[in-house]
Parts: structure tokens; sequence; C-alpha cells
């Protein structure tokens, strides 16, 4: 888990340096320099979504592992500390929860610094540049309109959204122990 969040910060780092990159190129006033400047920063963004392809490659199942055994063991310990009211429950609970929530934090972070790239090159006067490049500015631009994003196994996206639904598991899990016990 700290691994994969060192990794997406080390990313999130890249990820300014690519916005930096963008308006430096945009604001210079030579057109040669800035088309050469803007191609450097194209490349380099297209290298950093191809990192982003092999962190998912390399990491969504034992992402998907997290979410999938986290649910049960978060339910099950929950469980347990209600009925038994030992602390070694809640310790589980807690280190679960805070595993899965360091990977949802990280992979939101990732779709948010990487949509925010567009959004940099927007605030540029990438307008005033010649034709064929703002034809390239705008393709860029599309491209960051698709987030990187960290996945588990294509079961989900993690995320907020990913943390709410592995709690949502954990707590039918905790009323299905409930109902039967």
């Amino acid at each position: 888990m700290w691994l994969i969040m060192e990794i997406v910060e080390h990313v999130s780092v890249r990820i300014d340096h690519i916005k930096e990159l963008f308006v430096d190129a945009l604001n210079e006033g030579d057109s040669e320099e800035m088309k050469r400047k803007f191609g450097f920063a194209v490349r380099y963004h297209s290298d950093l979504l191809e990192l982003g392809f092999y962190i998912n490659k390399c990491f969504s199942s034992s992402m998907l592992c997290l979410i999938l055994l986290g649910a049960a063991i978060l339910g099950c310990a929950s469980f347990g500390y209600m009925q038994a009211g030992s602390s070694t429950y809640l310790i589980v609970c807690a280190c679960w929860f805070f595993g899965l929530a360091i990977i949802c934090i990280s992979g939101q972070h990732l779709t948010d610094e990487s949509l925010s790239i567009g959004d940099v090159i927007y605030d540029t006067k990438w307008y005033e540049v010649g034709l064929s490049l703002r034809k390239d500015i705008l393709f860029v631009m599309m491209r960051c309109q698709r987030p990187m994003i960290l996945r588990a196994a294509g079961f989900g996206v993690m995320n907020y959204i990913m943390i709410v639904s592995v709690l949502r598991t954990s707590y039918s899990f905790v009323s299905l122990l409930g109902a039967t016990s």
C-alpha cells in the first residue's frame, strides 16, 4: 500500500513538471522553440500515461484482493468487536481501513492531478499561437479529459467512491452476521 502511494506521489510530481513544461512552452516567444518545447512536453506526457498503464498492470490484482478481502475482514472484525468488545478487533479494522484509505485517496489524487493538466493548458494564451500548434494543443486538451486512474483488476477504480463501496459491503457483512447469530 505504501509502495503504491509513493509511486502515485512520484507520478504526481511528474505531472506537476509536465504542467510547468506546457506553460513554459506556450509562453515562449519564438514559434520554433515553442513547437520544440511543446513537442517535448507531449512526449513526456505520453510516457507518463504509459507509466500509468504499467502501474495498473503491476498492481491491479493486488488492489482487487485488498478490496475483496478488506470488505470481508472489516465486516467480520467489526462484528467481532461488537460481540466481544476486544480491542484486537478494533485494531484489525483500523489497519485494514487505513490501508484501503491510502490506496483510494492516492487513486483519487492521481485522477485529480491528471485532469488538471488540461486546465493548466487552457489557462495559458493557447489561442494566440499558430494554427498548426493550436490543433495539437486541442488534441492534448482532449486527451487530458480522460484521467489516469488506479484500477482494481477491472472491478473498479480506486477513489473515494470505492472507500464508500467497501464500507457498505462491510456493513452488509455485519448485518448478515448479526442476523445469523
